[in-house]
């Protein structure tokens, strides 16, 4: 879908500031392949799961999202009972994911639960399933049993493990279908880097990744804010931060000019941020490159870092 370049050699220029020394621009290369970063839904926030009352969850997953990874996983973190312990005072959750909006019918509809159900039910921590055997609209409801439960819902992508899918049994909650006027809460999107990445100085990696615009409850106006983190337990890091729509730069290879430089260290705030913004002439919809520039590595010819970008 998109023309990669391996290794690509930026010119080096010295030009002058007016405002002061002249600055001078570095030769770099590319060190490794672009890497896709996939996007995280996240619950805004804890959730608080009630035994007589059910929650329901939208997540707008779409192909742009999932950075080619094979499975999506559902990841439900109880911080009060995080083995979830079925014989615990805590009380622990139990979560059904559809494919139909309101409607939990087993045959066309259900995809998994996050339990095996009987007089000793087996409560798993996620619900894990190959991404593409669903629309791209999955409807999540959860119930607690024992008590109330706050819990957070996270679903990430991964080419790991296997499906992780409980089946269904009726009344564990109560009812296939939900009323027409349900109130659905959407999971957040944001992007993360889930290793730490590494450039030598002078060097370059760059990053794509996609989001899904269509679902993004800010009327086509919103902003990425991009953060670079540098890994505190690495010696000197310094960085030049690129950023640039696929849409106007549909080559990486052209995505070449600084707009900001970030500096990070263990003495210093390790986080630095740029904001690119969708509109007319900046299109965000159809994906965006980032690219890192090692400058710093001073003792150990290297820079670490990680990834944030959060949609606002």
């Amino acid at each position: 879908m998109f023309k990669i370049l391996l290794s690509v050699a930026i010119t080096s220029t010295c030009f002058s500031n007016v405002f002061g020394a002249s600055r001078y621009q570095p030769i770099i290369t590319f060190e490794a392949s672009p890497i896709q970063l996939s996007t995280t839904f996240v619950s805004d926030g804890q959730i608080l799961a009630e035994h007589d009352n059910v929650n329901y969850f939208v997540i707008n997953q779409c192909f742009e999202s999932t950075a080619n990874l094979k499975y999506s996983r559902l990841n439900i973190i109880v911080p009060d009972n995080p083995a979830l312990d079925t014989s615990s005072n805590d009380g622990y959750p139990v979560v059904e994911l559809s494919r139909c909006k309101n409607s939990w019918e087993a045959v066309n509809c259900f995809i998994g639960s996050n339990y095996i159900w009987s007089n000793h039910p087996l409560i798993f921590n996620n619900i894990t399933w190959v991404f593409g055997n669903e629309p791209e609209d999955i409807y999540v409801r959860i119930r607690s049993y024992n008590r109330e439960v706050p819990l957070s819902l996270l679903l990430t992508y991964s080419d790991d493990g296997s499906e992780n899918l409980g089946n269904y049994t009726e009344g564990v909650i109560p009812g296939v279908t939900a009323p027409s006027n349900t109130l659905y809460e959407t999971l957040l999107q944001y992007v993360k880097s889930t290793t730490i990445s590494r450039v030598s100085n002078n060097g370059a990696q760059a990053f794509f990744f996609g989001i899904c615009s269509r679902y993004i409850p800010y009327n086509g106006d919103y902003g990425l804010s991009i953060t670079v983190v540098g890994d505190i337990n690495s010696p000197l890091s310094a960085f030049d931060l690129i950023g640039c729509a696929y849409s106007n730069t549909p080559n990486v290879d052209d995505c070449t000019t600084a707009n900001l430089k970030a500096i990070s260290n263990q003495d210093a705030s390790p986080l630095v941020s740029i904001t690119m913004t969708n509109n007319d002439n900046n299109d965000l919809t159809q994906g965006v490159w980032l690219v890192v520039t090692g400058q710093g590595g001073n003792i150990d010819l290297r820079n670490d870092f990680t990834i944030d970008v959060v949609i606002s």
